[in-house]
């Protein structure tokens, strides 16, 4: 008996699948009995089957075709709603996770973005808030334990590729910012060249990763 209650929302499930699947099939052939005008059907010899008992059955077969179709089309346009309104919901969210980014965050996305994968310390604030807001995953461990190979989530390379100019302009900003620190360093009165390079060079190497 348990057996049996157990099977039955399954059986009752198939059922409902094949009248729905079967319904489309009748709507037609049962609509010509029931609507067709009456020298129509006496020409294709139906006119006796629409006026003997049968054509009471044939009537409520097609209202009942019917009003399935109607009914499974309906749920299906709420289904097709429904999953837009969660992806437009979705879409949004992501879109607020990368307004929430700052320069560093935004670092590190533009590089994995660009390289594919990238090495990077664990152990950063940056690193953490990506990882939670699933912008980034975690790949293999390197030499030393607190960096690790990162890469994009799938949604977010999409996101960045569909919004190319999202990273064109951090771009942009960074090799601006960059540059200006260059040549503020360079025209400093006393600047040698040979000593105080260091710094120059820093950030020459840094101007590198956005060429």
């Amino acid at each position: 008996m348990i057996d049996k209650i157990g099977k039955t929302p399954e059986a009752v499930t198939t059922a409902i699948s094949a009248i729905k699947g079967f319904s489309k099939y009748l709507i037609v052939p049962t609509g010509v009995v029931v609507f067709a005008p009456d020298d129509w059907l006496s020409h294709i010899r139906l006119l006796g089957i629409k006026e003997s008992s049968l054509g009471v059955w044939i009537s409520a077969i097609f209202w009942t075709c019917l009003s399935i179709i109607i009914i499974d089309g309906i749920n299906h346009c709420i289904k097709k709603y429904k999953k837009s309104n969660e992806h437009k919901k979705t879409m949004q969210a992501r879109e607020k996770h990368f307004n929430m980014l700052n320069d560093g965050e935004w670092q590190m996305v533009y590089l994995l973005h660009k390289h594919g994968t990238y090495t990077f310390d664990c152990t950063t604030a940056s690193a953490h808030a990506l990882t939670s807001m699933n912008i980034i995953v975690c790949g293999n461990i390197s030499a030393r334990h607190t960096l690790f190979s990162y890469t994009l989530e799938l949604w977010a390379r999409t996101y960045l590729m569909n919004n190319a100019d999202i990273l064109t302009a951090f771009e942009v900003r960074k090799k601006t910012e960059i540059q200006a620190k260059i040549d503020s360093l360079k025209s400093e009165k006393g600047y040698n060249k040979y000593s105080d390079s260091s710094e120059v060079t820093q950030l020459q190497e840094k101007l590198a990763l956005y060429e």
